[in-house]
């Protein structure tokens, strides 16, 4: 990596790379939660803030509870799913290796010199490693049909809450 006459020495290491974009993919932020979204289009002659004066009853509250089971469920999952595209990716910038370039100037211009080096594998593993982290496997959606559909009778559930709290009738 080191010359005389160099006027400049690059290696960029791939795995280092990758791991620094992956791991940026994983702030944690606020969760969504259904009590979040209020279903203020039912009752359009009603302000925003006196829908949301309206407690939780018991009813939502107890879904509210098989939602929070279901979406917790699926965090679990996705974050198993997002450690294995992160190793895959990991591995298979691993077996690419590093990019080495040496830059020299000549009486005519730069002159550049290096190459990619491969790690572990070669470029046949790299390639392996690649396909392997874009098949990725198949993912179960029922969790994701039923925490829907719990959604739903939450919204059912609070749009009769607020008819009843407040003596209105929602519009369709």
């Amino acid at each position: 990596m080191t010359a005389p006459g160099a006027a400049a020495t690059l290696m960029l290491d791939h795995a280092f790379l990758m791991g620094m974009f992956m791991g940026r993919r994983h702030f944690e932020g606020e969760r969504y939660l259904p009590s979040q979204n209020q279903p203020y289009w039912r009752f359009p002659a009603l302000t925003p803030e006196v829908i949301n004066k309206v407690p939780q009853s018991a009813a939502y509250k107890s879904r509210l509870k098989e939602w929070l089971r279901l979406d917790a469920k699926i965090e679990r999952v996705e974050k198993v799913q997002e450690r294995r595209r992160m190793e895959g990716a990991l591995a298979a910038a691993d077996s690419l290796g590093a990019l080495a370039l040496q830059l020299r100037e000549t009486p005519d211009g730069v002159v550049t010199e290096g190459g990619q080096y491969f790690g572990p594998g070669g470029l046949a593993r790299t390639i392996e490693r690649f396909i392997e982290g874009m098949s990725g496997g198949e993912t179960d959606y029922s969790s994701y049909e039923e925490r829907g559909r719990v959604e739903q009778e939450l919204m059912e559930i609070r749009v009769r809450d607020i008819e009843r709290s407040l003596g209105v009738r929602a519009s369709e």
